[in-house]
This record gives structure tokens, sequence and C-alpha cells, in this order.
């Protein structure tokens, strides 16, 4: 895995497992057609969530890597990188877990000479059948430079109020065994600043480090809201300053009443928007991440977008709530409700 790599872990840092995330493309693309790509990054980000936050709930310091050398990862574990290509890789080091030293580390060609495990039926190649698809993928196997970090920092004018929030702190691991989507929408019921404290917090923090940052807080993409009802907050769209917990108003409560009647989404996204407390939404740059990561970001900030988006749902879980995630907002609607700054992912 090292020698795949990007990165150079230092010997204390020796991950006592790596668990890789590979997509099969046609699993999801026969739905969804060119538009699966996305889902598939923000899928990916959903199950990094998922892991990081049990790993947290075991004192596992864990890591995300999203820098590697796809194509060779791929034929080590055995697969074709036009039908099941690795997404992500997470790396765990269990407390008090010490790795004996080899005497000896296998070379990659020495690994790839081992059997790898047989796909039970040939998977689909979306070279054809999918041409944007495979373009893109295509595209995000190129390596660029050394990450660095980037920032999608907004500054905040001298003269906006912030609305500061309570104080609060959720284990995310505690909201795992009950996730779920509500079936029949939401109760149109108030929350409190509280459950909006916890859930935008929830999303935003993490002991977890992404190998491509710092302190695994978001990279490229920058917190917003819909408070729709929040008892002692009035409706409109926010921004979140996660460093001061408080919220920036970015947008007009006729941007809003816009999005809730007008917004061209499916009919589950409509209902929840009328019935909901609020609706988290990440907001990327894909021409800043893209100036650092080159074309590789548009898989990475997808990727981040699932992060925030199921710590979120997890945070909301732990405190009572439900939550849904829906990825069909992405609208120019939506982008002007929040002071068209960026780009909902």
């Amino acid at each position: 895995f090292r020698s795949a790599t990007s990165f150079t872990m230092s010997t204390d840092q020796e991950p006592s497992l790596a668990l890789v995330i590979t997509t099969r493309f046609w699993r999801n693309a026969f739905k969804y057609q060119e538009f699966g790509y996305r889902l598939q990054s923000q899928e990916t980000g959903v199950l990094i969530a998922q892991a990081f936050a049990l790993a947290d709930s075991m004192n596992w310091p864990a890591a995300v890597h999203l820098y590697f050398a796809d194509e060779q990862i791929n034929r080590l574990i055995g697969l074709s990188t036009f039908r099941e290509s690795v997404m992500a890789v997470l790396t765990f080091t269990g407390p008090g877990a010490a790795i004996p030293a080899l005497s000896r580390v296998p070379t990659y060609d020495e690994l790839v000479t081992e059997p790898v495990a047989a796909a039970a039926h040939q998977l689909r190649d979306i070279t054809e059948a999918l041409p944007a698809t495979a373009a893109l993928h295509a595209s995000s196997l190129r390596q660029c430079r050394t990450p660095e970090p980037c920032s999608v920092d907004i500054p905040v004018a001298p003269e906006q109020e912030c609305v500061p929030l309570p104080a609060a702190e959720v284990r995310l691991a505690d909201g795992i065994a009950d996730r779920a989507s509500p079936l029949n929408g939401f109760a149109a019921q108030s929350l409190s600043p509280r459950h909006l404290a916890t859930i935008l917090d929830g999303a935003c923090s993490g002991r977890s480090d992404h190998r491509y940052s710092e302190g695994g807080r978001p990279v490229c993409t920058v917190p917003f809201c819909l408070v729709l009802r929040v008892n002692g907050i009035a409706p409109g769209a926010f921004r979140y300053l996660p460093a001061d917990n408080a919220l920036v108003p970015t947008g007009s409560p006729e941007a809003l009443r816009r999005v809730l009647t007008e917004a061209r989404s499916n009919v589950l996204t409509r209902l929840a928007l009328h019935e909901a407390g609020i609706a988290f939404i990440p907001v990327g740059n894909y021409e800043s991440g893209v100036r650092t990561h080159g074309d590789r970001w548009y898989r990475m900030q997808n990727i981040e977008a699932g992060i925030m988006m199921h710590r979120a749902t997890l945070a909301a879980t732990a405190v009572g709530l439900t939550a849904r995630i829906f990825s069909d907002g992405t609208r120019d609607t939506v982008d002007n409700a929040l002071g068209d700054r960026k780009s909902v992912v």
C-alpha cells in the first residue's frame, strides 16, 4: 500500500488495517446513467463517515486517503478499472496495537503475483455504455502535483450580524443503530437551536484526518443550511461558521420561498422542504479544488460532501431526530437562495 500511494507515512503511523472502498459503476448507472458517478462518489463519502464514526467510538485513529495510484491498487486486488475501481483507502491504527517489524517488505511486483479473488460474474464495462462517466473517471485517475490544502473561505462582511448557537457536542456512533431514512416524510415540528447546532457541528467536526487537509475538517466544502422551523431563529438561508459555532445570513426569505415552491426537484424533495425543520447543504467550489488537485477534484469534492451529509444524519439520529439525504437539490434556484456563492454539491 505504501509504495502505491502519494503519501509517505512515518513508522509510528503504520496502520493496523487498510480498508479499500470501491465502486461498481453499472450497479448505480443502469438507473441514474451519467449522474451515477456523482452519486457513487457521494456514497463513498457516506461509507467513510460511517467507518470513521465506528473507529472514533473505539478510539482508533483513522485516515482517509483520496490520493493514490488507482490502477496499481486495482490490479493488486483484481479489479478492472472501468468495471469496478477503488474510490478511497481508509487506514486505521488500533490503540496499542504494535505492528511487528518485517525483515523484508514485499515488493509490488511480488504482491501482484499472488492469486486474487475472482468475480462470480463479469461486470459490465462502462467505456462505451457510459462515455461521459468513463471520461470523467479516466480524468480522475490522473495524478497532479503533491496535494495541498485549498480553501473556499467566504469572508464575513463586518456589517453582517452572526446568529450565535448554543454549545453542542454529539457522539456520532450513537446514531448508527437507529439511522434510517423516514418512509413517510417528516413531522412538521420545530427544532431547538441546540438541535441545529448539534447537526451542524456533527457534520463539520471529527477527529479523523483527511490526508490532504488538517484535522479532519472540510477542505473545499462550506456548510450552509436552510432554517425552516427552528425556535427563535427566523427562516432563511445561512452559512455556518464551525470555528465560531454561529450562523451568517446569506439569502433572503423570498429566495427561500422560491426554493420551497419552484425548485425543479422530485416530489420527495419538495415534500421534505415543506416539512423538515432544517436542510443542511454542503457547498463547494469546483474551480478552487481543480486548481490545487486537478481533474481528480470532482471525485474528491463529492466524496467530502458525502462525508459531511452522513455525519449530519448520524448527529440528527443521535439526538432523536430523523434525516434523509437528497441528491437532486443541485439547482440554480438553491444556489441563488444561498446567496449565489458557490455550487451546491
